[in-house]
């Protein structure tokens, strides 16, 4: 199995743990002299035998991040954290633009009132936001490349 795969596969054990807790959680309590449309322990233990299936899975994928080492001689886990935070400063960068630019649509009503200038070059921070941006499609793209060229570790 390809680590692409393995991550699809992630997202799906993922989303399955969820529904049968939320299932388990309806079916926990019915009204007197009702029966639940499922055994909620069934479905609690089901539930923890998918979670223990994705357990193990998130087990191998971390060792096939930390073990693979890409072209650029960095660990695939080194270059996941990399990304993370590509993705973290484009947010702060993105967070400061949007700040300045609500600050410039500030109108006063009377002369009374407290004015409000922007204080940045916001031309600048949105040329270094699509830089950023750039950086991280850039990072992205080779690391979905690597992912469906690997091969998940036993």
């Amino acid at each position: 199995m390809k680590l692409a795969e393995a991550l699809l596969k992630r997202a799906e054990l993922k989303k399955t743990v969820e529904e049968l807790k939320s299932r388990a959680e309806e079916n926990a309590s019915v009204q007197e002299g009702e029966e639940p449309f499922e055994d909620p322990e069934e479905m609690l233990n089901k539930a923890i035998e998918v979670n223990d299936a994705l357990t193990a899975l998130v087990k191998r994928i971390n060792i096939t991040n930390q073990e693979t080492i890409t072209e650029c001689e960095k660990s695939l886990s080194d270059l996941l954290a990399e990304r993370d935070a590509i993705l973290r400063k484009r947010s702060i960068v993105k967070s400061v633009i949007e700040g300045a630019r609500i600050e410039g649509r500030t109108f006063r009503f009377t002369r009374a009132e407290i004015k409000k200038v922007v204080v940045i070059d916001i031309k600048k921070m949105q040329a270094l936001f699509d830089e950023i941006s750039h950086d991280y499609r850039r990072l992205d793209t080779l690391i979905q490349g690597i992912n469906w060229q690997t091969d998940l570790i036993s």
